[in-house]
């Protein structure tokens, strides 16, 4: 149990901030199989901050279902206001387009994906379809550049 006063989003800071190298290296991406960890770079909707997340990942063909438990992830509302992400996964620099809740994969998929992860990872878990560019961003995992940047 966690000390008082000490919530589990004040543990989430230090971890993310261990993980996200070695997830951007590719340690734990979707390679071998379709779940595992990405990086997605977001822009605040406030700030225009751009912060790295870490986020589990469920990968379909072209499409990535990105998630993590917590009904306040900011996250989500911050992607939910962009048009394209940039993400890491299995060492490598991706750029997507965020979909918009019922499009991007089928409709029957999309609700297949959400009964899945509801009943795995409860309701507390949220997510959002991300449909990856057909190659890699050829750029190495210790490139600065902004993320946004055109390539």
């Amino acid at each position: 149990m966690a000390a008082p006063g000490l919530n589990f989003n004040d543990l989430l800071g230090p971890l993310n901030q261990l993980a996200t190298p070695l997830i951007k290296a590719g340690l734990g991406g979707p390679l071998l199989t379709p779940f595992g960890l990405v990086v997605v770079a977001i822009v605040g909707r406030r700030t225009g901050v751009v912060r790295e997340v870490p986020l589990l990942a469920l990968r379909h063909r072209r499409h990535l279902v990105v998630g993590t438990a917590g009904r306040t992830s900011n996250w989500l509302a911050n992607l939910a206001q962009q048009h394209h992400a940039t993400l890491w996964m299995n060492g490598l620099r991706w750029t997507a387009e965020v979909k918009e809740p019922g499009s991007g994969p089928p409709e029957a998929l999309h609700r297949r994906i959400e009964t899945a992860t509801r009943s795995l990872l409860g309701e507390r878990y949220r997510f959002r379809v991300l449909e990856l560019a057909q190659d890699p961003v050829n750029r190495s995992v210790g490139d600065t550049s902004r993320p946004f940047a055109s390539a």
